[in-house]
């Protein structure tokens, strides 16, 4: 009975410390995860704005008097 118990903690511990790892994120085959301006917040394009960029299928909008940028809908699909 004590070689079950035995059995089933180390089954445990082994499965809790290969889970920790990732091999796609340890090797860089994954793309790094994009930082996307938020609903409410200011984009940035070129030299105006300021922020985060606007991730697809949104696209960047900036107004060259007040140098404002926002998030508008790039296509409806």
């Amino acid at each position: 009975m004590e070689h079950v118990i035995i059995a089933v903690v180390a089954t445990f511990l082994l499965l809790d410390a290969v889970k920790c790892v990732d091999p796609l994120q340890e090797s860089g085959l994954l793309p790094e995860p994009r930082n996307c301006a938020k609903p409410d917040e200011s984009c940035s394009k070129g030299r105006y704005g300021h922020g985060p960029p606007c991730c697809p299928p949104k696209g960047c909008s900036c107004n060259p008097f007040t140098r404002n940028c926002h998030c508008y809908w790039d296509s409806w699909f």
